[in-house]
Formats: C-alpha cells, structure tokens, sequence
C-alpha cells in the first residue's frame, strides 16, 4: 500500500500539463480588442500613440513652400496691378468723355450762332418795313420767318438771354451806353436791349448788348 502512495505522488520533475480553460465568456459577447499602433510615424505630435485621426503632415520641402510663397505674391501684386489699370482706364474713359462732350458743344454753339446772325438780319429787315406803306405784308412775312428759326433754335438748346427790366450782371450783358432814368428801381437794370444774347446749356454764346438804367438821385431842394 505504501507503494502505491508513492505512486499516486506527483513527480516534481514530471512536466505540468496546463488544465484548459475555457476564454468563451459566459454572456456569450466577444471582448473587444485595442489595437495600439505604436509605429514611429503613427505617434502624435506629443510623442504618445493614439488611435485618432493623425495630423496631417506637410511633407514638401522647404524650397518648394518658398516658391509657392513666392507665386502668391506675385499673383496678389498682379491682381492689384490689374485693378489699378482698371481704374486708370476708367477715368481716362471719363475724361475723355467729358472733354468730348466739351467740344461738341462749343462746335455746336459755333453753328447756332451762323444762324443767330440770321435772326439778327431778321430782326433788323423787319424794323426798315416797320411803317413803310405797302410794306406790312412783307413785314409780317419777315417776322413769321425769324419767329420759326427762333423756336428751332431754341429746340436745339439755344435760349436768349436780355430782357428789359433784368438786372444788369456782366456775365450775360454787353453795357454799350448808360440812360438817366428817373425811377430809383431802374438803377442798375436793363433799360434797352440792342441785340439779343443767346446761352447754349450753362455756356454763354453770345451776350446781350444792352444799355444800362443809371438813377442821379438828383432832388429839387426844399
């Protein structure tokens, strides 16, 4: 018997067969498994590894990055350029413009004017018959011709300027003589209108030659 005791004795030299168990865990669920990539380039930027989205890596050389530093530059100083050229073009355009606008306007004053010295002969044709037996069909013929010439002029932006009773302004008015007059408020006015001014727009094609209202002031003493 004490035989078969020491039979049943393990061995300590004897190999020890691991007893197998089961890793199926009882829930029946698969455990979850973290892989860690612990590769140099897979590490974040503060030297530790992760399993989030990896930042992303300029990998161009320095040289490159210059040169496209450059190319921006230079784009921007050729977008600034462009628009600058732009602007420079545009108020040419303008200038231009209103300097042709300018001179077509003192060509066209030109013209008006060849056709004002006509109202003037008008003008002047219709005083001789003024009074003259037999002459007052031909009189109201003058006048009807010079009153039409006159509303086309004025249609193409010819306006008299020089009325009786205005207020003399050497802008618009040519003094050629003084009158006394004996009312205070005609001092200074238009008294006579010899031949008439005519303005084109803003632009005085012609002034009225007119003559001046002067008062004395002249009283009897009392």
């Amino acid at each position: 018997m004490s035989a078969r005791k020491k039979q049943l004795r393990p061995d300590p030299a004897a190999p020890t067969v691991a007893t197998p168990v089961d890793l199926k865990p009882v829930s029946g669920e698969v455990p979850e498994v973290k892989v860690v990539d612990r590769r140099f380039w897979a590490q974040h930027p503060d030297g530790t590894a992760g399993d989030g989205p990896l930042p992303e890596l300029d990998l161009k050389p320095t040289y490159v990055q210059e040169l496209e530093t450059r190319l921006a530059e230079v784009k921007a100083r050729h977008a600034e350029s462009v628009e600058e050229f732009r602007a420079e073009t545009r108020r040419i355009q303008e200038r231009l413009s209103r300097e042709m606008e300018r001179r077509l306007e003192e060509e066209k004053g030109k013209i008006l004017l060849e056709f004002v010295d006509v109202l003037d002969s008008l003008d002047l044709a219709a005083g001789h018959a003024q009074g003259q037996a037999g002459a007052e069909a031909i009189r109201q013929g003058i006048e009807l011709v010079r009153d039409g010439l006159r509303r086309k002029l004025e249609r193409l932006g010819l306006d008299p300027v020089g009325a009786p009773g205005e207020r003399f302004d050497p802008n618009i008015h040519e003094a050629i003589g003084v009158r006394t007059v004996a009312d205070a408020a005609a001092d200074d006015t238009v008294v006579a209108v010899h031949q008439a001014g005519y303005r084109l727009g803003d632009r005085l094609v012609r002034p009225a030659r007119v003559e001046v209202g002067r008062y004395s002031g002249d009283t009897p003493a009392v």
